[in-house]
């Protein structure tokens, strides 16, 4: 016979959301093939709360997935925007500008991990060195003890 269960409804209610803005900053995506490619920040620039109904309220409608994707141009605006530009370059010369910086700001960071993930190898390595001196050892005490407990005839 089949138990039969006690059907418990369970519901699950929201009051308040937590909305965070990014600001969108210069990227280093590799499919951008034409103009500098955006990414959002990993720091937020806003931080809010919002009743649910506020929020359903006052939201803008969905988009459909090709107005996500942002043209050439509009990530060019995105970087002219963020962009201090005192020498009043062309946009051309400051988008350029930019990337440049951004790029060295990378290989910056790209560096520092490299040498954070050098030095735990090194350590690595040494501990492996260290239990392989271990292993060897070990290995010669039970030859000896084996030696010594060989009967004689």
């Amino acid at each position: 016979m089949a138990k039969r269960r006690d059907t418990i409804q369970k519901r699950v209610r929201f009051d308040q959301l937590e909305v965070l803005e990014f600001p969108m900053i210069l990227g280093d995506h590799p499919a951008c093939l034409i103009g500098p490619p955006v990414q959002p920040s990993w720091t937020p620039s806003r931080r809010f709360h919002q009743s649910i109904d506020e929020y359903e309220l006052s939201r803008s409608p969905r988009r459909e997935l090709k107005a996500l994707k942002f043209s050439s141009s509009e990530r060019n605006e995105i970087i002219l925007k963020m962009v201090q530009n005192p020498l009043n370059d062309s946009p051309r010369t400051a988008i350029r500008k930019a990337c440049l910086e951004g790029t060295e700001e990378r290989i910056t960071e790209l560096n520092e991990r490299m040498d954070q993930l050098l030095t735990r190898m090194t350590m690595l390595d040494e501990d492996f060195e260290q239990s392989r001196r271990i292993r060897a050892g070990s290995r010669r005490r039970r030859r000896a003890m084996n030696s010594l407990k060989t009967p004689v005839l």
